[in-house]
């Protein structure tokens, strides 16, 4: 499936109305239709198969030394680079505070000058830079 196939409005309204999913449409699994498409196959399926609760998902992110080191992992080998430019359509890791005041990391599309997120509400615009990002071909 080519980047043209996918429509991001599309894909960001559906994600939000749909209900969280561990593996599916958890804050990190819903970018995988978005970047199997621009990569050209499937991206980490295997570790979305894995990820069936947030204790799943934790060991997961902990065991490739955090989100930043997992999307590396699935993303750099299959032709994606770090940049500190990102553009639409490019996917990064943004740092937000939970309901407890915690800061977390999460997975996060590049769509008009902004980043989104999913969150156990929805879908969530944020104006802040990426911890990290990443260019997809």
């Amino acid at each position: 499936m080519s980047a043209d196939m996918i429509d991001l409005d599309a894909m960001i309204v559906a994600t939000g109305d749909a209900p969280w999913v561990w593996g599916r449409t958890d804050c990190t699994s819903w970018l995988a239709p978005h970047v199997e498409a621009r990569l050209g196959g499937p991206v980490g399926a295997e570790l979305r198969a894995a990820a069936t609760d947030g204790r799943a998902a934790r060991r997961l992110i902990i065991a490739h030394g955090g989100l930043i080191g997992l999307v590396d992992a699935l993303l750099l080998p299959r032709g994606a680079r770090r940049t500190s430019s990102p553009r639409e359509g490019d996917v990064g890791v943004v740092a937000v505070t939970d309901g407890t005041g915690r800061i977390r990391r999460i997975a996060a599309l590049r769509r008009d000058e902004c980043w989104i997120v999913r969150t156990g509400d929805g879908m969530a615009f944020l104006d802040r830079a990426a911890d990290v990002a990443w260019s997809l071909p």
